[in-house]
């Protein structure tokens, strides 16, 4: 943000305090606030605020710590950037699109709030007028008939579905929690799933409710590409489910990469594979906070088989550790698996490549220019703090240890097909 650009040091510092009181100072370790510059704070309001709330938070703060000129100015700026999203829809992120999964969005995309007394992961839709309406941070859809306010979460599926259920259900999307006021104005909520049925439906996919009597099971009313329908909306943590006995492991599922610099060690990069889940790509956001994201091919080129396994190619000198990568939904937020690479050089250009590792099927590339990755721009936060770091010994490099990325560089034209 420019207004951040501003700011003197000691007032930045006030402003980097205020902001760590607003979201919490657990939430951002201390060695971070006191070394961030404004670009960092940016980037710290983006995540923790999504959309139009990290704005909103930017304009208090500026006002608490007398900065009522560059406030304002940012108040301005936003009203004018909002009436051009108003006007412009598509300008807002892409969802996921499969060319074997044809469908047609005639929803309106919508950045939904977070309240100001926000509590992590919850977010919050008004919706003044009739219509269908898509979350663009969790892929909830709303068909409401007239207004309504919506105050939304993703809840925990490892906290409410029990390993017995696990072995019979196979989880194909996020697990949410729906409160709306009054409820009788939603006619249907549309939950998101990861499945690719490729143009069919499924008879097999259920939506799974968890209340004070445990979980139940509902047919939803109606199957689609993307998404589960339920008309009758229940307070309380539901998502969609697939009964495994009928696919025999042979589960198609859309998948999502996600790529970051590790800009601590100068040629370190982690990388994510993932069924295309809303709050995986959330929690993987949490965890590479003080990272930066890789701008790259988000999707892969097909979808995936759950439980199959995939390799990168790679050349010498890289390190590289272990050869095979399961695609899976993780049992927990805190055990998703990454892949790590660590380059002894940077090449002026990068290139990854994904294979599925019984047949060579390529399912992903990328090409990654180096001012792409490193930003001459982007200052790193340099912490020093061995309690935020941990013990890079234990429990992260036991991490690295379950997964690695293999890659090579394109000036290395050995690999073939």
């Amino acid at each position: 943000m420019e207004a951040l650009a501003d700011l003197r040091e000691r007032d930045l510092w006030h402003f980097m305090r205020q902001l760590c009181f607003s979201l919490g100072a657990h939430r951002v370790p201390a060695a971070v606030w006191r070394e961030a510059r404004a670009p960092q704070l940016a980037e710290i309001l983006l995540r923790f605020r999504p959309g139009e709330a990290s704005t909103d938070l930017a304009i208090r703060l500026l006002e608490k710590i007398g900065y009522k000129d560059q406030a304002k100015k940012l108040r301005k700026s936003t009203e004018k950037e909002k009436g051009r999203w108003e006007e412009n829809d598509d300008e807002l992120e892409e969802f996921f699109k499969c060319p074997q999964c044809p469908s047609k969005d005639l929803t309106i995309k919508i950045q939904p709030e977070l309240p100001w007394d926000h509590i992590e992961g919850h977010y919050r839709l008004n919706c003044t007028k009739a219509g269908s309406f898509r979350c663009c941070v969790t892929d909830l859809i709303f068909d409401v008939n007239a207004p309504v306010a919506l105050t939304y979460c993703f809840d925990s599926w490892s906290q409410n579905l029990n390993e017995e259920h696990r072995k019979q259900w196979e989880i194909v999307g996020p697990l949410l929690n729906i409160q709306a006021d009054p409820e009788e104005a939603v006619a249907a909520v549309h939950f998101p799933h990861f499945l690719c049925l490729e143009g069919k439906g499924c008879s097999e996919i259920y939506l799974a409710h968890f209340g004070e009597k445990g979980m139940s099971l509902e047919k939803p009313d109606s199957v689609g590409p993307y998404h589960v329908e339920l008309k009758n909306l229940t307070p309380c943590p539901c998502g969609a489910v697939l009964k495994k006995s009928r696919f025999e492991g042979k589960i198609k599922a859309h998948a999502i990469t996600l790529l970051y610099w590790e800009h601590r060690y100068k040629y370190t990069l982690r990388f994510y594979l993932l069924p295309n889940d809303s709050s995986l790509k959330q929690a993987v956001n949490k965890r590479e906070l003080l990272s930066h994201k890789v701008q790259n091919p988000s999707q892969t080129m097909q979808p995936l088989i759950i439980g199959s396994h995939f390799v990168l190619k790679s050349t010498p000198g890289l390190s590289i550790y272990p050869k095979k990568l399961q695609f899976k939904y993780p049992p927990t937020d805190r055990h998703i698996q990454y892949l790590e690479l660590y380059l002894e050089f940077m090449e002026d250009v990068l290139e990854l490549v994904l294979l599925e590792d019984d047949t060579n099927d390529l399912v992903w590339k990328a090409f990654i220019k180096q001012e792409e990755w490193i930003h001459a721009d982007f200052h790193p936060v340099i912490v020093r703090s061995t309690a935020l770091l941990g013990h890079r010994g234990s429990s992260e490099r036991s991490f690295s240890k379950t997964c690695f990325l293999h890659c090579f560089i394109s000036s290395k034209p050995w690999i073939t097909y």
